[in-house]
């Protein structure tokens, strides 16, 4: 998780989240929940006003996209990548 300060939202920091991976053997046990749980603990210590989390469109069904909306996210933008 990356924080960062922002301008906007009263000047709280907004968290980002990118690529929860969790090894093949260890999927459907719980591990990703419970990592991006203490992921929204730390960020609302941090007094966070937002987290983003980025997840591939590949991933609407394997479950990722519903683990995420289980935990309060939801899909509200489309994101744009260059790689150099």
């Amino acid at each position: 998780m990356m924080l960062m300060p922002h301008l906007t939202y009263d000047c709280r920091p907004t968290a980002f989240i990118e690529a929860v991976v969790v090894a093949y053997a260890h999927r459907r046990r719980g591990v990703a929940g419970s990592l991006v749980q203490q992921a929204l603990d730390d960020a609302r210590a941090a007094s966070c006003r937002k987290v983003q989390l980025l997840s591939h469109k590949r991933h609407v069904d394997d479950g990722a996209h519903e683990l995420y909306r289980r935990l309060g996210f939801t899909a509200e933008a489309e994101g744009f990548r260059l790689y150099l």
